[in-house]
């Protein structure tokens, strides 16, 4: 079997030794991919499943793919805060000193759904478990002295608004809204997030992977998911090409000390406008706080 080998892999890999790595969402399509790459370069991963069965094979395949057998599973349903604060748990018991954190895992939900907490689905899988797991690692990314937080969003934020007065959709719920929002949101509170962080020595970054081939349409239904899965199936990236942009901020040095950016490949994007307004993204912040009773 052929090893994954990134690209410019004698630089990456002389920095990436040594180092450790957390991905969400790492047992298919983007967050596998990108988990592989990062062990191809010799770091120690930590790969995240919502079912440790899958995680099991996914954890075999990759250390299969590259020869690092220092690829470790961690199990945790990102729906619920309870099981998310327990996967930083299990980071700090794998761990002292985390370098990368990956926050990969998301999801589109055609039909509106709660979870055990009272919270919309996508609102929860997609903004409130990065803010969790970013706010319960710090400590460990700031350890590294070069954390770095990387946010893994999508194009479909610009069609994003934030309905402050239901942000969890109870009135008028469609899945494109909440998925456009929560990537809207997701944003918002990275580039707060860079603007708060600084002084401990750890960047965010968010991205957008590209149209990929992953399994995103299976929680769509009817004529959205035909169409949707028509259009992946014929014009959509490969997902070694979708993970580029992940793997590119989680290693390149070229982006050290780069921090608050939306970026796609090598390069930073425009983002949505409602993002530049500093008051809602503040309000946004509290927002989270409330919602999860976590602080920074």
């Amino acid at each position: 079997m052929k090893k994954t080998r990134p690209v410019n892999s004698n630089s990456r890999e002389n920095y990436m030794k040594g180092k450790t790595v957390l991905v969400t969402g790492a047992t298919s399509g983007i967050g596998k991919e990108t988990a592989a790459g990062i062990a191809g370069m010799g770091a120690t991963v930590l790969v995240h499943a919502r079912d440790r069965s899958r995680g099991e094979t996914a954890v075999a395949e990759i250390i299969a793919r590259t020869g690092n057998r220092a690829v470790k599973l961690l199990v945790a349903d990102l729906a619920s805060l309870r099981e998310v604060k327990s996967l930083a748990k299990q980071v700090r018991s794998e761990t002292g000193t985390l370098d990368v954190v990956i926050n990969n895992a998301g999801g589109y939900f055609s039909k509106r759904r709660i979870t055990p907490d009272g919270f919309e689905w996508t609102f929860a899988l997609n903004v409130l478990a990065p803010f969790v797991i970013n706010g319960e690692l710090l400590p460990l990314l700031a350890r590294s002295g070069k954390g770095r937080i990387v946010n893994v969003s999508s194009e479909a934020q610009r069609m994003g608004t934030i309905v402050w007065d239901d942000p969890m959709l109870s009135k008028q719920y469609s899945g494109i809204k909440a998925y456009s929002q929560a990537k809207l949101a997701l944003i918002m509170y990275t580039i707060t997030l860079a603007e708060n962080i600084g002084p401990r020595h750890v960047t965010a970054n968010v991205l957008h992977p590209g149209l990929v081939k992953t399994n995103f349409m299976s929680n769509s239904t009817g004529l959205f998911r035909f169409f949707g899965n028509l259009v992946i199936n014929l014009t959509a990236w490969p997902v070694e090409r979708g993970a580029e942009t992940s793997v590119y901020l989680a290693t390149s040095d070229e982006v050290l000390g780069v921090t608050g950016k939306y970026y796609h490949l090598r390069g930073e994007i425009q983002r949505n406008k409602i993002s530049d307004n500093a008051a809602d993204r503040e309000k946004l912040w509290n927002l989270l706080e409330q919602y999860t009773g976590v602080t920074y």
